[in-house]
């Protein structure tokens, strides 16, 4: 969906959520969609979360809250069928060529299935969970059989039985000329700072899940850093000065 779109569509979610005293939620958005929607929503008066199955999804849904509701999770898990998302667990027999998550998302658009309807795609060794929404089950149940020529067989199973993603954390230490985001993304993704620039200037720097455009923003220890394609860090301390007056950092970096 264009960008108009995606907003107007949340900002009549959000009118429908006041208006008729229920939980309502968006397609599934990435994390600039996510950051678009987000800024648009914060004067709406709504009360809205970001959810993906996960803490850390990088496709969520805009979920709005009417007052009755104080933890969502908690509140799905009670009311499973008030949830709007669910999980396809999509498993192949050993021995089995592993189907990559090109070949999930692949065959689930050869389907005519449209990516907003779809989450993230978590693959391990065996198989692959599939974060869908819950208006497209009987679909899945029905039809999804296959990633690239390997035989599935699938099942929905509840959210909380979802394969997390698993990451290797390396803690690295570097230094930044000042804790600019434009030097914190060129230390962290090993970029040159033309190239840092021009990733930020596109659109595809993330700080918290918000979009940041601005070179100059300055980055606070705790913010996650997300460079769209390359990875994400956690800045976890400022350590002091080098030798030469730069500012050392130290990071998580997922692998």
């Amino acid at each position: 969906m264009e960008r108009d779109i995606i907003i107007d569509h949340a900002l009549d979610k959000a009118r429908q959520c006041r208006d008729k005293y229920v939980i309502t939620n968006t397609s599934f958005l990435d994390m600039s969609e996510r950051s678009a929607v987000d800024a648009a929503l914060k004067k709406s008066g709504t009360r809205y979360v970001f959810f993906g199955g996960y803490e850390d999804a990088e496709r969520t849904v805009c979920v709005f809250l009417p007052d009755y509701v104080d933890d969502i999770e908690m509140f799905f898990s009670e009311d499973p069928s008030s949830c709007p998302i669910g999980i396809l667990r999509s498993t192949y027999a050993a021995g089995a060529p592993a189907p990559s998550h090109r070949d999930y998302l692949g065959s689930l658009t050869g389907l005519g299935i449209k990516r907003e309807k779809l989450g993230d795609i978590v693959v391990y060794d065996g198989g692959a969970d599939i974060i869908f929404l819950k208006e497209i089950e009987k679909f899945l149940l029905k039809e999804y059989n296959s990633a690239g020529r390997v035989r599935l067989d699938v099942a929905s199973v509840p959210l909380n039985d979802l394969h997390k993603p698993e990451f290797k954390i390396k803690t690295e230490r570097g230094s930044v000329a000042s804790m600019r985001l434009d030097n914190l993304i060129s230390e962290i993704f090993s970029l040159s700072r033309e190239k840092s620039a021009e990733a930020i200037d596109g659109g595809i720097v993330f700080v918290d899940g918000v979009k940041v455009i601005k070179t100059d923003a300055k980055v606070n220890v705790g913010s996650k850093l997300v460079l769209r394609g390359q990875g994400k860090a956690i800045v976890k301390e400022i350590a002091g000065n080098t030798r030469s007056g730069r500012t050392a950092v130290i990071y998580d970096k997922y692998l």
